[in-house]
């Protein structure tokens, strides 16, 4: 190739062509709510999901790759990002400023948005649901491999006899629901 990274959005109705963001390289693409998240290297750029227009832009200081998520709390867009060890969220209807940031001890295995809050995951299984004044609470349950359903953070396991088993957080971190599926094995 020419060593350009593309990124495309196509209509609804046909697959044309809405709009084309063409830059040196593109290392992720995070989509949610009314914009679209690009990683290039150590950079985010956001742009309109409907016209692909440049809304903002920043780079990490550490020169990381951030890893990044997005949620819509009703009206607004929130953008959260990995950033020099501390996941920080900027609001577009504070045009993108930071509106929270909280330190993170320990190594983040996964960053997502569930409903229209963030969550981060840590390699040793804890889950922090992140509230919006960037306070962070530790879910009920400890376990690797945590994924957003809704307005829950749900994850498979296994029990020890090998049973699957699922557990699903609130945005609180309580356990709302639990299942044991006796007989099924987990992935």
């Amino acid at each position: 190739g020419d060593g350009a990274g593309v990124v495309q959005a196509v209509t609804a109705d046909g697959g044309a062509r809405a709009w084309r963001w063409t830059g040196a390289t593109v290392d992720g693409v995070v989509a949610g709510g009314a914009v679209v998240a690009i990683v290039v290297g150590a950079e985010v750029i956001v742009v309109d999901a409907a016209t692909g227009l440049g809304l903002t832009r920043w780079r990490t200081s550490g020169g990381d790759r951030p890893r990044v998520a997005i949620a819509t709390r009703g009206v607004d867009t929130r953008v959260a990002a990995l950033e020099d060890g501390a996941l920080v969220v900027r609001a577009r209807a504070r045009a993108w400023q930071p509106v929270a940031a909280t330190a993170v001890d320990g190594t983040v295995a996964e960053l997502f948005a569930y409903g229209d809050r963030f969550a981060v995951a840590l390699a040793d299984g804890s889950l922090y649901l992140v509230a919006d004044d960037g306070a962070a609470v530790a879910a009920g349950a400890v376990a690797a491999g945590w994924q957003p359903r809704g307005d829950r953070a749900v994850v498979v396991g296994a029990t020890a006899t090998g049973d699957a088993t699922v557990v699903g957080v609130d945005a609180r971190g309580i356990p709302r629901m639990t299942a044991t599926l006796v007989g099924a094995r987990a992935a």
